[in-house]
């Protein structure tokens, strides 16, 4: 069974979801969120790939993921290029780059 069909099957879960992202603490601004990518360079947050964030697909990221107990203060967040975010998941930034290892680069890994 796909995860679609899964899904589709357990609308709860959609549900679910949305209230823990909803309950999450925390706020932002977009202010707050330029700024970020601004001390970041226009670079990802992944120092192995370092994609520049001009030029390809970008995506804000909680280095904590919310399904962690992770927040929405700045502090928890981070941009990465969409290759890398993808590739991280639900890991927090350690687990995914403990994951990567040493000299792989997060596009070579998907």
């Amino acid at each position: 069974m796909t995860h679609r069909a899964w899904v589709r099957r357990h609308p709860e879960y959609k549900l679910n979801s949305y209230r823990r992202r909803r309950r999450a603490p925390g706020k932002h601004t977009a202010a707050q969120v330029l700024a970020i990518l601004k001390a970041q360079r226009h670079l990802c947050a992944n120092r192995l790939c370092g994609a520049d964030l001009k030029v390809v697909e970008r995506h804000l990221d909680h280095k904590v993921p919310l399904i962690l107990g992770g927040t929405h203060w700045p502090r928890n967040l981070q941009w990465l290029c969409a290759k890398c975010n993808m590739s991280k998941g639900k890991l927090t930034m350690r687990e995914w780059l403990k994951k990567l290892g040493s000299g792989k680069c997060a596009l070579t890994a998907i």
